[in-house]
Order: C-alpha cells, then sequence, then structure tokens
C-alpha cells in the first residue's frame, strides 16, 4: 500500500485504532489500520497552495480574515477524499472538513 514509506513511527491512536506515520517519497502521511491490520484512513500533509482552487476560495470567503494553517487530504476505504484544514484567528481555532462537491463545515 505504500512501497516507499520510510522510518514509520507507530502509535495507538485509539482502543481500536494503530497510526503509523512516515515519508512516503516526497509526502508526510500518516495511516490508520485496525487491529486486524485493516486500513481505515490516510492523511497526507499538503501545503496551502495545494488545495484545489474552488475550496481554498470557498474557505476565503467563509473565513475571511483567518489564517489558513495545517491541512490534509483524507482517504477513506469506499468514501470520496476530503480535505482537513485548520483555519485560526486570534483564539478562535477551527478544523474544517471539507469535500470538493461540499460548502466547508465546522468540526
Amino acid at each position: 500500500m505504500f512501497p516507499n514509506a520510510k522510518s514509520a513511527k507507530w502509535s495507538k491512536e485509539s482502543k481500536t485504532e494503530f497510526e503509523a506515520e512516515f515519508k512516503n517519497g516526497s509526502l508526510i502521511q500518516a495511516a490508520n489500520l485496525d487491529a486486524s491490520g485493516s486500513w481505515v484512513v490516510t492523511e497526507t500533509e499538503i501545503k496551502k497552495a495545494e488545495l484545489p482552487d474552488p475550496l481554498a476560495k470557498a474557505i476565503a470567503r467563509a473565513f475571511a480574515g483567518y489564517k489558513t494553517g495545517e491541512s490534509e487530504k483524507v482517504e477513506k476505504p469506499n468514501k470520496h477524499i476530503y480535505f482537513e484544514v485548520k483555519v485560526e484567528k486570534g483564539e478562535m481555532v477551527y478544523v474544517l472538513e471539507i469535500s470538493p462537491a461540499k460548502k466547508p463545515e465546522c468540526c
């Protein structure tokens, strides 16, 4: 699944999941597996400039004046890819989960 992964650091993400953080070629990724070894999710760090343009514009409109922080592309089995984007303004911090097909949602 990750043939170029190097220097994996494993941790227990929850009671039922384990996470490996690693470098995969030029990408920094984290993959979660359940106790049986089945893939649960992969998160890939991305730069702000790597967000699809329509998503970046929607975030800029909806969160004008907020600074965009960490961003990740998230992939799950049998699900659409979505993006997690951290936005902050002073002490207000939101982590957005946004799909290319939907408007931003706070969580």
